[in-house]
């Protein structure tokens, strides 16, 4: 799937603008704030398509 798959690693903030048809968090939410939990959720969906 290499030729339809681009991994991106860093921060949401940092990441292309997109727009992508899905993303992965893994394993991050729970190492920052519930505060910061909000900002990276709307960094992610600002980057997807919609629908």
């Amino acid at each position: 799937m290499s030729d339809r798959v681009a991994l991106h690693h860093g921060y949401v903030q940092n990441a292309p603008a997109g727009p992508f048809d899905s993303a992965a968090c893994l394993l991050t939410f729970r190492f920052v704030s519930r505060e910061e939990r909000v900002i990276m959720s709307a960094e992610v969906l600002w980057r997807l398509k919609s629908g």
